[in-house]
C-alpha cells in the first residue's frame, strides 16, 4: 500500500494487513508483524516507537477495540457495522 504518514494511513493500512491474511509481503505488513513480536521488550518497542509511532498506536487502538479488532475498522469508516443477529 502507500507510504503512512499519520494515525489515519495506519489505520488504513492496518485494515489491509488484517483482511488480506497478514501476508507479509510489503513493507508495512513486516513492520506490523515487527511491532506485535517487540511488544514484549520495552526496549525494542522504543526503538519501533522513535520511528513507528503511528503503526504502534493504530495497532493498540485495534488490539483494544471490541469485535475482534473491527469496532476501530467501523470507526474509521473502512467497514459497516454489522447488525446484530447476522
Amino acid at each position: 500500500m502507500g507510504v503512512i504518514r499519520n494515525y489515519e494511513d495506519a489505520v488504513r493500512e492496518l485494515y489491509y494487513w488484517q483482511h488480506n491474511r497478514q501476508s507479509g509481503d510489503d513493507f508495512n505488513s513486516l513492520i506490523f508483524h515487527l511491532i506485535q513480536k517487540a511488544q514484549s521488550t520495552p526496549e525494542n518497542m522504543a526503538k519501533l516507537r522513535a520511528g513507528f509511532s503511528n503503526e504502534i498506536e493504530a495497532l493498540n487502538a485495534w488490539n483494544k477495540a471490541g469485535n475482534y479488532g473491527d469496532d476501530l475498522f467501523v470507526k474509521h469508516g473502512l467497514i459497516k457495522k454489522k447488525e446484530e443477529g447476522v
